[in-house]
């Protein structure tokens, strides 16, 4: 180097015979973006007979400076799927700046027992194996994108299971300021079922009881349970004129004296039923007439020492 001149002596050069030579320069990262470099060479020695060609054209060389933002992620779901629906997830790009990025990239990776739902998730998302990418878009200084990304949960997925969820944002022609919000903050949703449709109960349906006791005593309280069914429309017939009368007024809510015989009574009614009706309709309209809890009447239907 002389006086900003880069020199290269060559000791002999052969006629005909180019000889190559390869120059390397650094550009400082403190250039401004668009700096204009130009370069060129001359050649000199010994008994030159032609000097127009001794001296190279002027390479120009422009600076350029990879984009640099700050890109972020954020993603929100429901707390709470039923088996059979879908969980669905919204999305948020956003590009803080201060350039712009252009190839960027929302990966979202699949839940262990869900499935990808395309058609309730947006065009650019896409499946690729075990991950959904959602790409094909640029985002300006300052500007956001919302995408919808849609899950089933599979039918063999147990209640309760928590289904979590979280994506990431690339760009692949940026440069990352600030790589602390490409991740999103993990999404818990968990999965309930339904509860189950209670069989169907009509009023005024006829039943056949057997009836089984002995004496006026069992009758007394087998119509003590036909009159409480009476009076919400529930018609039981009766096999054997042994159990006739008429009905009697239910006694003060308790489980003894009478109102356990009633129970019993109706243990043994619903025993003998071949489509008996669900135990929750039942408690809940026994509870009416009892002045009882629903909880506290299912408690006692269902309590096989209570008869013994």
């Amino acid at each position: 180097m002389n006086s900003g001149t880069l020199l290269c002596p060559i000791a002999t050069v052969a006629p005909s015979t180019p000889v190559l030579l390869t120059l390397a320069f650094t550009v400082s990262s403190e250039a401004p973006c668009g700096t204009l470099y130009q370069n060129s060479a001359t050649v000199s020695g010994n008994y030159e007979l032609n000097l127009t060609n001794n001296v190279s054209e002027t390479v120009s060389t422009i600076v350029t400076c990879v984009p640099k933002v700050d890109l972020a992620v954020s993603k929100s779901g429901p707390e709470t799927v039923e088996r059979g629906s879908a969980v669905i997830y919204s999305l948020s790009a956003t590009n803080y700046g201060p350039d712009g990025a252009a190839s960027v990239m929302l990966q979202d990776q699949l839940p262990s027992g869900v499935t990808f739902d395309p058609e309730g998730s947006s065009d650019e998302c896409i499946q690729d194996v075990a991950t959904v990418n959602c790409t094909g878009f640029s985002l300006a200084p300052d500007q956001a994108r919302v995408f919808t990304l849609s899950f089933k949960p599979l039918n063999t997925m147990e209640c309760g299971t928590r289904i979590q969820n979280v994506a990431t944002i690339t760009s692949s022609s940026t440069e990352e300021i600030n790589p602390s919000n490409n991740t999103s903050l993990i999404v818990d949703t968990i999965l309930s079922c339904p509860p189950p449709t209670p069989e169907p109960f009509t009023a005024a349906r006829t039943f056949d009881f057997i009836g089984s006791g002995n004496g006026s005593h069992r009758g007394h309280n087998t119509n003590v349970t036909q009159g409480y069914l009476n009076r919400m429309n529930i018609s039981a017939r009766l096999p054997s004129p042994a159990f006739g009368g008429s009905p009697t007024p239910l006694p003060p809510p308790s489980f003894g004296g009478s109102t356990r015989n009633v129970f019993c009574d109706m243990q043994m009614f619903l025993s003998n039923l071949p489509d008996a009706p669900s135990l929750d309709w039942l408690s809940e309209h026994l509870s009416k007439k009892l002045r009882m809890t629903p909880q506290a009447v299912r408690v006692a239907l269902l309590d096989g020492t209570m008869c013994k």
